[in-house]
């Protein structure tokens, strides 16, 4: 994962890009929705660190997947 530097002037903004690897398909070789949801959680965890220092976890990670993402394909992420 990178973090890219589109808004270094605001803490509440970040970017990601990914690139999924073949260990993370499924058997439809896909990516599986198990990784791409880690992915999720790991982005806002860095994203909720940007704008504290304070220790947290995740208590809900709901996902609603809008369209399949294949092996080695890049991914980039905003978040708000």
């Amino acid at each position: 994962m990178v973090a890219l530097d589109r808004y270094e002037d605001n803490p509440k903004l970040s970017s990601f890009k990914y690139n999924f690897e073949s260990h993370q398909k499924n058997i439809l070789e896909t990516i599986h929705g198990g990784a791409l949801a880690t992915m999720i959680d790991v982005i806002t965890t860095i994203s909720i660190l940007r704008m504290t220092h304070m220790r947290t976890i995740s208590i809900s990670l709901t996902s609603e997947f809008l369209k399949v993402i294949k092996i080695g394909e890049e991914v980039e992420i905003d978040t708000e």
